[in-house]
């Protein structure tokens, strides 16, 4: 078993075999719900990020 990655002894060859198991992920949030559990109450917010509205969904 490798303790280090200093122990590890690889090539350029070997280390670009991997590439192609990756990509890039590109992601825009349009919305985001916010939701807080309490005794005395619940929570809800919804943010619209593409229309900048704000709105408390609970209570």
């Amino acid at each position: 078993m490798i303790s280090k990655l200093e122990d590890f002894d690889y090539t350029m060859e070997q280390s670009e075999e991997g590439y192609k198991n990756f990509t890039v992920i590109k992601c825009k949030i349009k919305s985001i719900e916010w939701l807080y559990l309490a005794a005395k109450g619940h929570r809800r917010a919804k943010f619209d990020l593409e229309t900048n509205k704000n709105a408390w969904l609970v209570p």
